[in-house]
């Protein structure tokens, strides 16, 4: 600590800005969220994080994390395409920095990939609120539910993926690590629940689990369960 104490005559702290950006304890969402409707902050908003050194490090305030939220959905609807190409292309290519009033400048694939960390942590409170709301916009029932997996490999060694294994591809991809992707949804094609799963997971291995789990988070009734016919086997036991 003596190294950012400063000594006399000098401006105490003066230099220690990048020792403070590096390693400051990060506020969480959740806190920001809170501050902002409480201030009534609006989009137009931004917030001065005052530390240790000389400067000020200005922050976007707390609006910012539902713009990012809201150009990844976007993005997903008009022009599908991996976090890296939306920050580097994308982005500037659309009319949404004058629509959102967020600049290009703040849409780094870095902080995309930290928006879908935090939802990934909000996942299931997510999906149970879209389907009550979906269920109420268009009058939805969960009577008849289909089910199906898919998967998606990753170019390079992915060793900080845990679920990152090689199995069967449906992209003839062999060669690659992949994960296994499972998806509910209803008889209008309307998204219910989804799993990640490890890629060298078969299908016969995820029916029990994903039934159970559904049923569950939403209650159990006479449903009818939709799937391909490779993931039932005399193996499989019953459901009741």
């Amino acid at each position: 600590m003596d190294a950012y104490r400063g000594t006399e005559g000098t401006q105490p702290y003066a230099g220690a800005g990048w020792y403070y950006a590096e390693y400051r304890q990060r506020v969480s969402t959740e806190f920001i969220l809170l501050l902002a409707a409480h201030l009534g902050w609006t989009r137009a908003e931004r917030v001065l994080d005052l530390g240790a050194g000389p400067g000020q490090l200005a922050l976007l305030a707390a609006p910012l994390v539902a713009d990012i939220v809201a150009i990844e959905v976007i993005n997903c609807l008009c022009g599908p395409c991996s976090e890296f190409a939306l920050a580097e292309h994308w982005y500037c290519s659309t009319g949404l920095e004058d629509l959102l009033g967020v600049p290009d400048s703040v849409v780094t694939k870095d902080r995309l990939y930290r928006t879908l960390d935090r939802l990934l942590k909000a996942q299931e409170a997510i999906e149970n609120d879209l389907k009550d709301q979906l269920g109420n916009l268009f009058q939805l029932d969960y009577d008849l539910l289909l089910y199906d997996l898919t998967s998606t490999y990753f170019e390079g060694l992915a060793e900080e993926n845990d679920l990152a294994r090689r199995g069967y591809s449906r992209d003839h991809r062999s060669d690659c690590k992949q994960i296994v992707l499972a998806l509910i949804v209803t008889r209008d094609g309307f998204p219910l629940a989804h799993r990640t799963l490890a890629g060298n997971t078969q299908d016969l291995q995820t029916v029990e689990t994903i039934v159970t789990t559904i049923e569950a988070r939403f209650g159990r009734s006479q449903r009818v369960w939709v799937m391909d016919r490779g993931m039932i086997s005399i193996a499989t036991p019953l459901l009741r």
